[in-house]
């Protein structure tokens, strides 16, 4: 699985100790690679693209480097049909995990970080077989937090 997407993070929460940067995403590419008998069979490929209209990082301090918490859930919309028979092409993506942020400049930063994601056609088709993936991300931000 590979994607590319930009995002733009539009507010920040200030709520005594709770601090969070709210975005939006578009999801320009979104490449998924699995197994058609769900287990280690021949694969098959779809490309799509979506929009994740809520992401959420939550730091857990405000110190140079800061360790935080992302939580995101959008759509996605494939090429093709997900799984090939009775799958869809519209599909739900869900993400939750775990970063670092670490300052790269004085207004330039750099994330790494784990998130699981889950890819499913919330049941809105004769088979639903989600898919979940391990992702270990990189994202450079050129803003002020």
């Amino acid at each position: 699985m590979a994607f590319i997407n930009g995002q733009f993070w539009h507010t920040t929460i200030n709520r005594k100790s709770f601090r969070a940067r709210v975005a939006s995403e578009l999801i320009i590419t979104h490449w998924v690679s699995y197994p058609e008998d769900g287990i280690d069979g021949p694969t098959d490929q779809r490309i799509g693209f979506g929009l994740v209209p809520v992401h959420i990082v939550v730091p857990f301090s405000g110190n140079s480097i800061t360790p935080f918490f992302t939580a995101s859930a959008g759509l996605l919309l494939f090429n093709d049909r997900l799984p090939a028979i009775g799958g869809a092409t519209f599909n739900y993506k869900l993400n939750s995990g775990l970063g670092v942020e670490l300052p790269i400049g004085s207004d330039r930063k750099i994330q790494i970080g784990y998130q699981l994601q889950h890819i499913s056609n919330g049941n809105r088709s004769d088979e639903n077989p989600g898919i979940d993936s391990h992702v270990f991300f990189a994202n450079l931000i050129f803003s002020k937090w």
